[in-house]
């Protein structure tokens, strides 16, 4: 991830007077900022200054996540305190940007611009808590402890005291600046997040009475949240509502923080990510902000039909967290050709939502892109992540099917760092960890092949106690043990079942979406159901099938070899036609096997 200096700016040289006026200048800033993460790197047009090479907070906590998941813990404590100096002491809201080219002081009292955002002062607490969580710097939070207090007093003051939920004041903005909204699903998951992370926090630091408070209002807030988005009648999610009380149900991808904050029950949950799953929202290089078939649909649109690596890595880490692998991957693998759009490893701000190429108003690189990425990848792909309580950790890795391997280096532990390779062997996974600190408890809960079953495992030739963690659309083996100092290996076997994959080909700059979008599977130990958009334009839409199962009969696609285990569907575009999205359909493949 870009890790930049907060203060770096262009300097114009014009000779060396200009350029020993432009160091004096950088030192200045230095003094009277302090250091932080810019925002991105992008030029100046019509105008404007250069773009994003600035300060905003919402973009540095989003930076600062993604440090927290690569145990990056003394950058993130440096953003947390650069974000935390320049809170309003007054009312305790967090600050939306802060300009390199003018005085703090005047940037706050003469322009409207560094405290606009509501969203940011709720999206603080959560991140201050899971940094605390992580690191266990209870340091930093009994030093921040009277700012942290004034931010959630300052989200209190917000909250509509008949259903518990958060307003914004007409005078300030949400996380959408482009309709104005009194209330949106994305505030309202932010607040049921925030007071729970509160709460834990004033636990933490023995503050009772406010923990008790903050529970009772983050439970109170994820049941109103419930009522409050879902439109029954549509079952589908409602994405906020205006001044005069209307509801806005636009099809926005900001229905999925309802997921995320786990507001939803599964059935309402599982509606709203088959929606998203579908072409209508899903591109060969993303998410959609707001879906093709939406009547304010403008695929040139900053807000309103561009594809943003946020929104995209936050909808693949919720398909992986639901066990939704085979949708997970393609959304999240398709973000990955943006590294070489311009500078390679750079991320573009934005897409435009019809056809692969940037969107006019994106920059060649923001910040909070690229951590996007990178959090969604240690969150779901690995879903890596430290166990507070025992102080050992969780690895629920997802191997797309056509990857062989897998490694993590530098995992922080007691007194060193650990490394895992995850290999695919033969009927099995083997898992190999290198430990050069304490011994670690590690819960290994990999995914296996859908319907798969377990036929033993072992911890350094040893046999080990396994189960089986069965899912709609996916499986997996759990494992309990201790990583010992230095090497070891463990090993689970399985049993049949089936794993999917689709080409992760990036498209060529200018090409319309083409790719096939598997947006639901089910399966028996005698069928695999696939439910699949396909574009009417690709005549070559292929799944690769892996299983040891005997196929013997298929339907909606043909079947060819293409080795021992391993099968290719070629999906007819016009065959078994369900309706219709723009230039997809929708369709259903049926795969028969023997009996085992």
């Amino acid at each position: 991830m870009l890790q930049v200096g907060a203060c770096v700016f262009a300097i114009l040289i014009l000779g060396k007077c200009a350029f020993q006026r432009g160091i004096e200048l950088l030192a200045r800033l230095v003094e009277v900022l302090g250091c932080g993460l810019v925002a991105g790197y992008g030029p100046s047009r019509d105008g404007r200054r250069p773009q994003y090479d600035w300060f905003f907070a919402g973009d540095g906590l989003v930076a600062v996540n993604a440090l927290v998941n690569t145990r990056d813990f003394d950058q993130a404590k440096a953003e947390l305190s650069f974000i935390a100096k320049y809170q309003d002491a007054h009312t305790g809201m967090i600050w939306h940007e802060i300009s390199q080219s003018a005085d703090p002081a005047d940037w706050a009292i003469k322009y409207p611009y560094m405290f606009v955002h509501v969203d940011i002062s709720f999206q603080y607490l959560t991140v201050v808590e899971r940094y605390v969580s992580a690191s266990g710097d209870t340091q930093f939070l009994q030093q921040h402890w009277p700012g942290i207090a004034r931010a959630y007093r300052y989200c209190g003051s917000l909250i509509d005291a008949e259903d518990g939920l958060p307003r914004i004041p007409s005078t300030k903005e949400g996380g959408d600046e482009q309709d104005k909204m009194t209330d949106d699903p994305g505030l309202a998951a932010s607040w049921v997040e925030a007071s729970a992370a509160f709460a834990r926090l004033a636990r933490l630091d023995r503050h009772p009475q406010e923990a008790e408070e903050a529970t009772r209002l983050s439970e109170k807030a994820r049941s109103a949240a419930a009522r409050r988005y879902w439109d029954e009648a549509r079952n589908s999610w409602i994405d906020g509502y205006n001044a005069a009380g209307r509801a806005n149900s636009r099809q926005g991808d900001g229905g999925v923080a309802l997921v995320a904050a786990h507001i939803l029950d599964q059935r309402r949950s599982n509606a709203l990510l088959d929606q998203l799953a579908t072409s209508g929202f899903e591109t060969d290089w993303g998410t959609r902000g707001v879906a093709a078939s939406s009547p304010e649909w403008n695929p040139a649109s900053y807000s309103k039909g561009s594809v943003s690596p946020v929104g995209t890595a936050r909808v693949a880490s919720e398909f992986w967290s639901n066990h939704r692998p085979f949708t997970a991957f393609p959304i999240w693998s398709g973000l990955l050709p943006w590294g070489t759009l311009d500078s390679m490893g750079h991320m573009h701000e934005l897409l435009a939502g019809d056809f692969y190429h940037q969107q006019v108003e994106s920059v060649p690189e923001q910040t909070w892109s690229s951590a996007a990425l990178l959090s969604s990848a240690v969150e779901g792909l690995l879903g890596l992540e430290r166990d507070a309580d025992t102080n050992g950790f969780k690895f629920s890795p997802h191997l797309p099917a056509n990857w062989g391997s897998i490694s993590v280096r530098n995992v922080k532990v007691p007194g060193g760092n650990m490394g895992m390779t995850l290999a695919r062997v033969r009927n099995g996974l083997e898992l190999e960890i290198e430990n050069s600190g304490s011994p670690v408890d590690l819960l290994w809960a990999p995914e296996i092949p859908l319907g798969a079953h377990l036929s033993g495992a072992e911890l350094n030739d040893k046999p080990i106690h396994s189960l089986r963690e069965e899912h709609a659309q996916d499986t997996h083996a759990t494992l309990n043990f201790k990583a010992p100092h230095g090497k070891s290996r463990c090993l689970v076997r399985y049993e049949g079942g089936v794993l999917l994959s689709v080409s992760d080909a990036a498209p060529l700059l200018g090409e319309p979406s083409q790719r096939i979008k598997i947006t639901a599977v089910a399966y028996k130990p005698t069928s695999l159901v696939v439910d699949a958009d396909v574009s009417r334009d690709a005549p070559n839409s292929t799944i690769e099938l892996r299983t040891n199962q005997k196929v013997l009969k298929l339907r909606g696609a043909k079947l060819s070899l293409l080795s021992d285990g391993a099968y290719e569907l070629l999906v007819d575009p016009a065959g078994n036609p369900g309706p219709a999205a723009g230039e997809y359909r929708h369709t259903e493949i049926v795969v028969d096997f023997a009996a085992r």
